[in-house]
């Protein structure tokens, strides 16, 4: 009797075994293009995030560039207005402040502000210092004692300026590059 049962067995344990291995095998594919698929979308969304990074950055550099002009202009108004004082009335040598206008000083105000906000957006860190250092020479220009000092502070903070405007370019060539996605490579590291 037990050799009657070997082909009744092998009968339904054979087609058994076959889908057992076919439905195996299209799990483990499934799972695995699963997996492919899943690892896609997380390369596209970081790439998307990176492109999206770099296109605020551009565009935040581009009004930094407008910012920085505008705000040059503005300390160029207030040693206009302390020279033409400093001229007219010399009290030992000193800086007189004289009557600026309060469309100049809200000038200067706003134009400083602006340039401090968009500061704060920028990831370029050599950038970031030099702007502060062009806001530093800035406000040592204003608050200068004698009109020596406040030329001094004046043509510092325009070459402060000067460098920050040539850093822009340098960053903004740098994301036009081919390849701009992740550009910052610091920044990348660090998983931003």
């Amino acid at each position: 009797m037990p050799s009657e049962w070997v082909p009744v067995v092998t009968s339904i344990v054979s087609p058994i075994i076959t889908a057992t291995a076919a439905i195996l095998a299209v799990h483990v594919t499934q799972r695995g293009t699963a997996k492919k698929d899943r690892e896609q979308k997380e390369l596209d969304l970081e790439h998307h995030q990176l492109k999206q990074r770099d296109d605020f950055q551009r565009k935040t550099l581009l009004q930094m560039q407008t910012a920085l002009m505008k705000y040059e202009e503005a300390s160029a108004r207030i040693q206009d207005a302390w020279t033409r004082e400093f001229n007219t009335e010399r009290v030992d040598e000193e800086w007189v402040e004289g009557p600026l206008s309060e469309r100049v000083k809200q000038a200067y105000r706003v134009s400083m502000t602006k340039v401090e906000v968009l500061k704060e957006r920028i990831l370029d860190d050599e950038l970031r210092v030099k702007i502060d250092a062009a806001i530093l020479s800035a406000e040592r220009m204003r608050a200068a004692e004698t009109y020596d000092e406040g030329r001094e502070h004046m043509h510092q903070s325009y070459f402060e300026l000067r460098g920050a405007q040539k850093r822009i370019g340098q960053v903004l060539r740098g994301l036009l590059g081919a390849g701009s996605v992740g550009y910052i490579p610091e920044v990348r590291r660090k998983g931003v």
